[in-house]
């Protein structure tokens, strides 16, 4: 994978942050060389066609954007088109328009603006189509409607399905240097870190599934590491484990958890962000450090958590709690027990109890079988997968630097705080 530390370097060259002068306006103090301008005085508004997703074919004979799309595939500037079509109809692009969503089922999702770099590419309906009136750059003005987030947010309406009208895109105001140059030179600053972000992506998507297929190749054996060749043992859960069921009888005053399918076990408050168990706490069962813990009616969900962070807690009696035996690795189990393919067996389980309303209780729990290696290839599988997945946590971590670096550039650069050089 590429090198983590590589970030874009905004040079010293490229900006002045020594102003010669400001001026007070209605939106604030911007350079004296800014306009300010209503969108309706900049730009003509037009629709898309009608686009449906059956429209979407694989090699068709026109490339198209269907409204959804400006959600999930394409950022501030749209260079490449992803989607073709054989249905020949409606609004074509034009090089430089800027493309809005006209319906989403949030606000934010209205407040995004993408500019297409191509023309005759067919546009969907539910898109909102801005071609600029004026000479401005055509980047620069996708990048400054997208800083007015908060402007466009106000102006959505409807209830279950947002919308957002061009009759009310039009009084939206916004700020922009006189310079056709120093646009540029902005929007090829935000474009830089754009990229970054793009390029992050990217390599965070290709580790997940990278992780992902790495995981089901070491958990199930068919991948082995150097150095390993003995035979797996298939086991049952309960000859490996024992049940522990310590209740709070002391009332002692303990941390209460609760599991989440994505996230295991997690303090109860923190993650609800209200009490949500008993005040009675007598019942509830102490979860030691080093002991697992599901969900009994909600196994099925992936509801199952390893208790690794405090010496003891608590959790709803409505849990089963066990403890492994000395040769298991328990992050190897806990990745095994957490797998797709545990899931669908605890889901099988489920379905087939009499008592549906019971869950999965520790006695049929503890039939589930699992392919067990020996003490140290468990340890050295383990050790394996942590390692990808701190490759992944280290990219996801670079993902927020960046977009934390852009939001500042958008504040410093599209309000003139920071001067680009023009020079």
């Amino acid at each position: 994978m590429s090198n983590i530390n590589t970030t874009p370097i905004l040079s010293h060259n490229n900006i002045n942050t020594m102003s010669n002068s400001y001026k007070e306006t209605a939106i604030g103090i911007i350079p004296i060389d800014w306009e300010i301008k209503r969108l309706a005085e900049i730009i003509s508004f037009s629709k898309g066609s009608n686009l449906s997703k059956t429209d979407i074919v694989e090699n068709g004979d026109f490339k198209c954007i269907h409204y959804g799309e400006l959600f999930t595939v394409y950022n501030e500037i749209i260079k490449n088109i992803v989607s073709s079509t054989n249905v020949k109809s409606g609004n074509l692009s034009r090089y430089g328009d800027i493309l809005m969503p006209a319906s989403d089922v949030t606000p934010e999702g209205l407040a995004k603006a993408s500019t297409i770099l191509l023309d005759n590419v067919i546009l969907g309906g539910d898109i909102n189509i801005l071609r600029p009136t004026i000479k401005i750059d055509y980047v620069y003005l996708s990048y400054i409607i997208n800083f007015q987030k908060s402007q466009i947010i106000k102006l959505v309406t409807g209830s279950t399905v947002r919308h957002i009208y061009s009759k009310d895109l039009k009084t939206i105001k916004i700020v922009y240097p006189k310079s056709i140059i120093e646009q540029q030179k902005i929007a090829e600053i935000l474009s830089t870190w754009d990229d970054a972000i793009t390029n992050c992506k990217t390599t965070i998507n290709t580790l997940k599934d990278r992780n992902k297929g790495l995981a089901q190749q070491l958990l199930k054996g068919k991948k082995r590491l150097s150095g390993f060749d003995e035979l797996w043992k298939l086991k049952k859960i309960k000859d490996i484990s024992i049940e522990i069921s310590s209740k709070n009888k002391e009332d002692e005053d303990l941390i209460v958890l609760s599991c989440t399918k994505h996230n295991g076990l997690v303090p109860s408050l923190e993650y609800f962000g209200r009490k949500i168990y008993s005040d009675n706490l007598k019942t509830y069962k102490i979860v030691e450090k080093n002991v697992f813990a599901y969900a009994t009616n909600h196994i099925e969900e992936g509801s199952i958590g390893y208790q690794s962070k405090y010496e003891k807690a608590l959790i709803s009696p409505m849990y089963t709690v066990f403890k492994t035996d000395d040769d298991i690795n328990d992050e190897f189990l806990f990745r095994v027990l957490k797998s797709n393919t545990y899931i669908q067996e605890y889901q099988k389980r489920m379905e087939g109890s009499i008592d549906r309303r019971g869950g999965l209780r520790w006695q049929e729990f503890s039939k589930i079988k699992v392919n067990v290696p020996s003490y140290e290839e468990q340890t050295a599988i383990a050790l394996a997968l942590e390692t990808a997945d701190q490759e992944l946590k280290s990219y996801e971590t670079k993902l927020e630097a960046l977009q934390l670096q852009k939001k500042g550039l958008m504040q410093q650069l599209l309000t003139g705080k920071i001067r680009v050089n023009v020079k």
